[in-house]
Parts: C-alpha cells; structure tokens; sequence
C-alpha cells in the first residue's frame, strides 16, 4: 500500500512539471519590435496624428513624400514630425526641394536646418540604421523695432521681415549691443540699406558705418555692421555708447 502511494505522488509531480514547462508567458513576442524585428525608438507620448498634418502645417512647408508619418503633433509655436521608412538620401532630396521653395538650408543630415520667414526646421535621426527621422517646425514671432529703446539715428532697414524681438544688452558701463535679423534682405538689399544709413550722415562703406549726435540731451556714438548674410536672412549688429 504504502508503494502505491509513492508511485501517485511521483506520478503526480511528473504531471505538474510537464503543465509548468507548456506554459507560455503571454508575452507578445518581439514587443517594442517593428514587423522586421528592427527596433523602434520610443516615440514622445504627446504625438497623437499619424499622416501628413496639412492643415497643422504652413503651405510653404512641401510634404514629405519618401516616407511614413508614422506620428505628429505639437504646439502651434513647436511641432513634432516624426518618420519611418526613409533615408538619408531621401532627406537630401527633400533638402533640395525646400531650397528650390526659398528655403535657406544649411548643413546635412542631424545637422541639417533649415528657415524661411519666421519658420526654423531641424532634422534629427532617431535610429542608427537612419531610417526615422525626426523634424522639429518651430514657428517664431515677427518682432516689433525697438523705436522706444535705441537712438532714433538707428534706422530701421526698410524692407524684409523682422525675425524674432530685439533684446538689448549693456555689455559695459554706458555701452549697449544689439542684433536684428531680417528675412528678405539679401546682399543687395543689406548693401541699400547701408547706403541709407550713409545717406543720413552715417560714415563707411558697404559693411560698417559709424556715427556720433545727440540723444536725451547727452552726445552718443553708434557703430553698425552687417553681421551675417546667409542667402535672403541678413543679421546687423549695433553698437551704441555713451560719449567723453
């Protein structure tokens, strides 16, 4: 009797250890994979919008075409688009479609930009095969000029777009900086502006111009450059200061 009984509890455990090792861990297998088993990098969790977002995006913005949007979204000042499926000499096609659109673009690949009015793209591969592809649209604000704040003998250029606010900074005692960028003016058109500011007294040439006069009863100095002219973007930099 007492051999029967161990031979069914041995019968027993060989009847459970077979159940446990035919168990499955109900986990889908190749979780967080693509279909090919390539891995798919995390995707932020505030992208809600699979497909080209037209009525989200400027009509200057081309739509790209050598891949999947497999996710978009964002703010109206800082939008998200991310891709699958492409490559990087897709994204040099779409470079070269941007710049034929008057998009001014510089760099290539993760290092790629691109910016046209008040709109900035930047381009960033999530993977390491460079197969999606992350583009951030940012969207600035057209600045005011800063009429209140600086001499009046400071013209404003003329034409162009104000990209942005003027902040102006004291670098030292009695002495003040400032930038202003202006999409739409290209060489020629910084030259005219140059040539304006000359033709109200200013003293230089093409690239620089200085000038002293009054301003709130005490007598100052002013010194303008042109900064930067990349294609239609231009950046000036003004130097203003309190005279001896």
């Amino acid at each position: 009797m007492r051999h029967r009984s161990v031979w069914i509890v041995v019968l027993l455990l060989l009847l459970t250890a077979a159940g446990c090792t035919g168990k499955t861990s109900g986990k889908p297998a190749g979780d967080g994979q693509a279909s090919s088993g390539q891995s798919v990098p995390n995707l932020p969790d505030a992208l809600k919008s699979k497909g080209w977002q037209a009525d989200k995006l400027p009509d200057e913005l081309p739509e790209y075409t050598e891949g999947v949007v497999a996710n978009s979204g964002g703010e109206e000042d800082d939008y998200t688009i991310i891709l699958s499926d492409t490559d990087k000499e897709a994204l040099a096609r779409y470079l070269d479609q941007l710049r034929e659109g008057g998009w001014i673009v510089t760099g290539e690949n993760n290092d790629a930009k691109a910016v046209l009015g008040l709109y900035t793209l930047n381009f960033k591969w999530n993977d390491p095969d460079s197969t999606w592809l992350q583009i951030n649209l940012r969207t600035g604000k057209e600045g005011a000029w800063p009429a209140d704040q600086i001499p009046p003998e400071v013209l404003q250029p003329p034409g162009g777009t104000l990209v942005g606010g003027v902040e102006i900074l004291q670098s030292i005692e009695d002495m003040w900086y400032f930038t202003y960028t202006y999409d739409g003016i290209d060489e020629e058109a910084a030259r005219a502006y140059m040539q304006l500011l000359r033709d109200n007294g200013w003293i230089g040439d093409d690239m620089a111009v200085s000038k002293a006069f009054e301003w709130r009863g005490e007598e100052y100095g002013a010194y303008i450059e042109v900064y930067e002219t990349i294609e239609i973007r231009t950046t000036f930099s003004c130097n203003f200061y309190l005279g001896d």
